[in-house]
């Protein structure tokens, strides 16, 4: 299995499989403030998905602890992949977030309103 991972400057993404768990695990760390994130994020986030769907993972966790910033673009880069597995009936998806820092908090409670019922996060 070949797990997507970036690792720029100012932020990484690493994408790590949990054997027997039949779980993904993203971990988002730095800040995510390209003026266009579209070219790294989404060939990150389509990997996942192709991941996740070929291994027959029931449930993707995202990291976001020690993430402390992401831009409005980079936000609508996960809304794609959040549309993507709908459109599927895929994986559940689960935000793991530092629930004292706002942005978190209010991002992720829109992120779990597209898909009440594939979203959930702690």
């Amino acid at each position: 299995m070949n797990l997507p991972q970036i690792k720029e400057k100012e932020f990484s993404l690493e994408t790590i499989a949990t054997k027997g768990s039949n779980k993904l695990t993203v971990k988002m760390k730095g800040e995510i403030n390209l003026q266009d994130p579209f070219p790294v994020l989404e060939p990150f986030f389509i990997a996942v998905h192709k991941s996740a769907c070929a291994d027959n993972f029931v449930m993707v966790n995202v990291d976001l602890k020690q993430l402390k910033f992401i831009s409005s673009s980079g936000i609508k880069v996960i809304i794609n992949w959040i549309k993507m597995m709908c459109e599927e009936n895929a994986y559940k998806i689960h935000f793991i977030c530092d629930l004292g820092n706002t942005w978190q908090k209010l991002s992720v409670s829109v992120l779990k309103s597209l898909a009440v019922d594939k979203i959930s996060y702690e």
